[in-house]
């Protein structure tokens, strides 16, 4: 079923570009929590420093800076403080070399930016170690494993992201995306009702919800769920092709075909008219069955713009239903030859990482 607006965290991580989405962390606590009249020029030099660090060699400086400090006497005060600085530099520090090694992986440099990206996980690592508390040292290191495949352990970060930042709310998203895609789905509807608590027109978070459900065979919740998708977002295509999938998973046929019907007179459509298309083919109704009109609807949907395997598929299944077997042995072959060559890409890209 696709999902609307590709809401699964791998076209995400609206939330997880290395890149961009690595934010700097305030300093805690900062400066002005302290008694200028007390604290040492020492520490007020090294405090000036992380006002103009940019560079993984300014983070260092503030870190030697302070551990040289700590190894003496210091006032518990001045420790907890000089602490924050190394916390806060080696956060920094981690989040730059995570920003290499995307640039990096960008490039083609593969062995450069995985030689950079272990370096981003051994500072945020020591950052998690030294201070949990430090809630962007795990959501860095939630978009590290999310980014290396490693769904399990990005989870359990973000849930941590989540205890130390309620309000967080890309960590709560991502838990509830995760979830839904490792296939707990019970967990996801939590994670996706906390953000629609938090905004209940929230469609993202409604669109997960109910695909969760549907997985779960709640269909009249997925169902009514589907249907305030499609009120807050008003002659949205893939919200009515979501709408539709759950009514005829649900076997309410003639609702789903009006819903396609609707999707499909949008400008431009093509999910809808692929799905109309399908429909009007495969139909167990058999009242409902027109395959003439199928064979239309998938060609303009093709025409549209999407010649995926998928809707080359529905083209050939339409022309079948619809007698006209030489076409279809021909679009069925045209999209086994899509297929085979997306596979060796795939093959190819998974090879050279």
């Amino acid at each position: 079923m696709k999902k609307q607006n590709s809401i699964w965290i791998f076209s995400v991580i609206a939330v997880i570009g290395l890149a961009g989405a690595l934010q700097g962390q305030q300093l805690e606590p900062v400066l002005g929590d302290q008694d200028t009249a007390t604290i040492s020029v020492e520490i007020k030099k090294i405090h000036n420093l992380t006002e103009v660090a940019r560079k993984p060699a300014d983070y260092l400086k503030i870190i030697d800076r302070c551990e040289k400090i700590l190894a003496g006497t210091v006032l518990e005060k001045d420790q907890a403080y000089l602490n924050s600085l190394i916390g806060w530099s080696r956060n920094r520090l981690a989040q730059s070399h995570a920003k290499t090694a995307a640039s990096m992986k960008e490039m083609g440099l593969v062995e450069q930016s995985a030689e950079e990206l272990q370096k981003a996980i051994e500072q945020f690592d020591l950052v998690i170690d030294k201070n949990p508390k430090i809630w962007r040292a795990w959501m860095g290191r939630a978009k590290i494993h999310a980014a290396n495949g490693e769904y399990e352990l990005a989870l359990e970060k973000f849930v941590e992201v989540t205890k130390r930042k309620h309000d967080q709310f890309s960590a709560w998203f991502n838990c509830a995306e995760l979830s839904a895609y490792l296939g707990q789905h019970e967990k996801a509807i939590k994670y996706y009702g906390r953000m629609i608590k938090e905004d209940a027109s929230d469609v993202q978070s409604r669109t997960g919800r109910a695909s969760c459900l549907l997985a779960l065979g709640k269909n009249e919740e997925a169902i009514d769920e589907y249907r305030t998708v499609t009120k807050l977002q008003a002659n949205d295509e893939f919200a009515l092709c979501n709408l539709g999938d759950a009514l005829r998973q649900n076997e309410n046929w003639n609702d789903a075909l009006a819903i396609y019907e609707s999707a499909a007179k949008l400008p431009g459509a093509t999910c809808g008219l692929e799905r109309l298309a399908n429909l009007l083919c495969t139909c167990p109704e058999t009242s409902l069955v027109d395959t003439d009109r199928a064979v239309k609807a998938a060609k303009q949907a093709i025409d549209n713009g999407e010649a995926s395997v998928e809707f080359l598929n529905t083209l050939a299944a339409a022309y079948r239903a619809n007698g006209q077997t030489d076409l279809a042995d021909e679009i069925e072959n045209r999209a086994k030859l899509m297929n085979s060559k997306t596979r060796e890409a795939k093959s190819s890209t998974s090879t050279n990482k």
